[in-house]
């Protein structure tokens, strides 16, 4: 499945990644990303040679060495930061409201523009402070950029004056109570100076402790509205959990620490790619009828889902293989071979 054979709508995504490889090396990642999306079994380096039919051209080593080896940057593939500052520069002054899993808590979100919040969930260990107090008159040298230590946030949730409320929220579509508390402070190692609010949620019969803890630079939504807010990541959620099971994201097997710390960012690249190509040229009004046709008890199916996505990009790169004309008879193992690639496609 080398790159003269593959679909231009597959050459034309792909093709946006020139730049990030050299030449060599482009190749190889056009073969492996192809094997990635052909390969309905086991999504290893090698299990994605053999998805893009090339284990007989090329040798297994040139796909090992493409992640432990070769000169390219998995940041340049997957930089969050980065593509926020894309979205903005395409929606002018719109605020952005980004919602991000606590381990994405860095330096970075500093450099993000003034029109986006963030809003992530806040380590138990976190080191707060007081917003910086008022200078003084007639006082000297630098003022103060944060107030006093605020204690671990399991003690400011057993304190009497934690101002906690119940409130009524909806989160992932159910409405319930529960006693939320905020407060404004600072959070030094992330977000420097820039004042945040600390949500603090738990159960009205649990007092003295909480479950859920979150930070957000937004000061101007109420502690109720960020834990709806944040509910609305659980879309994060699902999206990981369709990359590791439809997509097979995760599965390879490498040695090297620089191998496996690039495996991830390429299989979401290719991820996300899938899903890009069946927006701009695979999506058919056709293809929801039939997927109801063959699952008739699946009624409120309303949109394809990620499988129904990659089954179709299968069978694209599948038929791409082959060209009209007067071509030498296939032979029955060939026959049988392709017969047992498109049935293993998908639904």
């Amino acid at each position: 499945m080398l790159p003269v054979s593959l679909p231009r709508s597959v050459t034309g995504l792909l093709d946006r990644f020139r730049g990030c490889f050299t030449a060599p090396t482009f190749t190889t990642f056009c073969g492996l990303a192809c094997g990635f999306w052909a390969q309905p079994g086991l999504h290893t380096v090698t299990g994605m040679l053999i998805g893009a039919r090339l284990e007989q051209a090329w040798h297994h080593a040139r796909a090992h060495r493409f992640f432990s080896g070769a000169r390219w940057s998995a940041d340049q593939l997957d930089l969050a930061v980065e593509l926020v500052k894309l979205v903005c520069g395409h929606l002018g002054q719109r605020r952005i409201d980004l919602l991000v899993d606590g381990a994405y808590a860095g330096r970075q979100l500093r450099d993000l523009p003034r029109q986006v919040t963030v809003c992530c969930r806040l380590r138990a260990d976190a080191r707060l402070h007081r917003l910086a107090p008022p200078r003084r008159l007639g006082t000297r040298g630098r003022p103060r950029t944060k107030g006093a230590r605020l204690p671990e946030l399991t003690t400011i949730a057993g304190l009497q004056a934690t101002p906690f409320a119940l409130h009524q929220v909806t989160c992932y579509g159910h409405n319930g109570i529960a006693a939320i508390a905020g407060f404004a402070c600072l959070w030094p190692a992330v977000f420097a100076t820039r004042p945040v609010q600390v949500v603090l949620v738990r159960d009205p019969a649990a007092p003295d402790s909480f479950d859920l803890a979150l930070v957000s630079t937004d000061l101007s939504a109420t502690p109720a509205e960020l834990v709806e807010r944040y509910a609305g990541r659980w879309q994060v959620e699902v999206c990981f959990r369709e990359a590791r099971q439809d997509a097979g994201v995760g599965q390879a097997r490498n040695r090297t620490r620089r191998a496996v710390e690039r495996t991830v960012p390429f299989g979401l690249v290719c991820y996300s790619l899938a899903i890009v190509w069946y927006t701009q040229h695979g999506h058919h009004p056709a293809d929801l009828a039939a997927r109801r046709a063959l699952a008739p008890w699946y009624q409120s199916k309303a949109t394809p889902s990620v499988a129904d996505m990659l089954a179709k990009l299968r069978r694209v790169l599948i038929a791409a293989q082959y060209r009209h004309g007067q071509a030498i008879a296939p032979t029955t193992p060939e026959i049988l071979e392709v017969q047992a690639a498109w049935a293993t496609a998908g639904p």
